[in-house]
């Protein structure tokens, strides 16, 4: 099996069949050339950007109940030992580089055996912090200056072999801000 199919079909991610694409130089300038590297270096179809709308609004009235751990799961055929990065970016640099291992447990459905990796990330007390200030800036300075705080900002997640160092997924976040409105929108990165 060859490098690039053992990197498409190493892990399974569910994604909408139909997809807005978007551009790779719209969104080149929010990462250093870690994207670019990596657009260039795996296939497109493990490639995806994720936007996510936050609704500090909301956040706001349910903050003292709210729980900013992330959960990360991803299944794939093969059993692997993956590591997943995160590096957070502000103006186009990296200011924040985490790794954790994904833990595996194997799973069946018939004759089928697959693999569930999953990544548990204890945020609670950093991104509680900063929510905050992003609260304060919305009511101080109003909204706008929460948008262009996240206009500067993105985040890129990378699956990664560690047996064979293959980059599995990747996929990099947008945050926006739109008042009270949450969502998020999965995109194919095109050249």
């Amino acid at each position: 099996m060859g490098n690039e199919n053992q990197m498409v079909r190493g892990i399974t991610f569910v994604l909408p069949n139909v997809m807005p694409e978007l551009s790779f130089e719209s969104i080149r300038s929010r990462f250093d050339d870690t994207l670019t590297n990596l657009y260039h270096k795996i296939p497109k179809e493990t490639f995806y950007l994720g936007k996510v709308w936050v609704n500090l609004e909301r956040i706001q009235t349910i903050q003292d109940i709210l729980s900013y751990n992330f959960d990360y799961v991803f299944y794939s055929p093969y059993a692997m030992e993956i590591e997943m990065s995160q590096i957070m970016y502000m103006f186009g640099k990296p200011i924040v580089v985490m790794k954790s291992a994904l833990s595996r447990i194997e799973a069946t459905d018939g004759d089928s055996t697959y693999y569930i990796y999953q990544a548990k990330l204890p945020y609670e007390s950093c991104e509680k912090s900063y929510v905050d200030e992003l609260i304060k800036l919305k009511n101080e300075y109003g909204y706008h200056l929460v948008q262009k705080v996240a206009q500067n900002q993105g985040r890129l997640i990378v699956l990664t072999d560690l047996q064979t160092n293959e980059v599995l997924f990747v996929s990099a976040i947008l945050a926006e801000y739109v008042p009270n409105f949450t969502g998020y929108q999965f995109c194919r990165v095109v050249g």
